[in-house]
This record gives C-alpha cells, structure tokens and sequence, in this order.
C-alpha cells in the first residue's frame, strides 16, 4: 500500500474520539516500525518478506535452532504471562486458552492472530516488537478496518 494512503488513513484513524488511548498507542508504534522498516528496504533494496522472516528468525535462535512460530507464540507467552496489568489481561487470557486448549494444533491463521495480539502485548509494555511480519498484517488491518467502516456508513 502507498505510503502516503497508509499515512493519511493513521492520521485519520488517530482524530477519532471512539478510538481508546491504548490502541492509538499501538496504531501510532506499529506506523513508526513499518515506516522506519519500509525506508530501510527502499534503501537497500532487499526483499521485504524474506528479510523480516531472516530477522525474526535471528532473535528466536535457541542453541543455532529457528523456533517454529507456534514455539515463538508459546515463549512469548511464558514471558508475558504473569504481567498484572488489566489491559492486558483478555488478551493473555484468549492466549492462553488457545495454546491449552489446541496445543500443538493451530492453524498459520490462528498463530498469525496470536503473534498479532503480542505485538500489541510488546507494544503496551514498551519492549521491543520482535513480530515484524505480524506488525505490517496488524498495521494493515487497522488501515483496512477503517476503509471498511467508511463504506458501510457512505
């Protein structure tokens, strides 16, 4: 997507009063990583996708082994489960049961969602976002949701 578009349709998505503080937080960080990330490809001119795999892949290397993405999900899951903060605690809480209850059984679509709501996790606590991939997805939907709000009313 342009970026100019994406831009705009933050700005827009961020003059919202419905739009609570924490989720401006999270629209206004994952802008900033993908806008940094998009300058750096158009400099070095590498592929996108394979280089943000190469890069997650890199920070989830356990004695010279890549972590699958549901043992990614599954550690950051262990790191962030005794957090006491109320905000995060539906989603701790829907990740968990979601790793209990299908165990070694989601889908790319049901760890893509998993990976997409710790980005926000990793967002709200103030580390550092090592989904970066999910952090393109999640930035998208949020442009997207708002495109989709606007036909329905127009």
């Amino acid at each position: 997507m342009d970026t100019e578009i994406v831009r705009k349709k933050v700005q827009e998505l961020l003059e919202k009063e419905d739009m609570s503080t924490n989720e401006k937080k999270i629209l206004i960080k994952l802008y900033l990583l993908c806008s940094k990330l998009d300058k750096y490809f158009s400099i070095t001119k590498k592929n996108k996708k394979d280089t943000l795999k190469a890069m997650e892949n890199e920070i989830y290397n356990i004695d010279n082994k890549v972590l699958t993405d549901a043992e990614k999900v599954y550690l950051e899951y262990i790191y962030y489960k005794n957090l006491n903060k109320p905000v995060l605690n539906d989603y701790i809480k829907y990740i968990k049961r979601k790793i209990v209850d299908n165990k070694n059984n989601l889908s790319e679509q049901e760890i893509e969602y998993l990976k997409e709501l710790l980005v926000k996790i990793q967002i709200l606590t103030n580390n550092d976002i090592t989904f970066f991939n999910s952090s393109y997805e999640l930035l998208n939907k949020y442009v997207d949701d708002d495109e989709i709000k606007r036909v329905k009313r127009g």
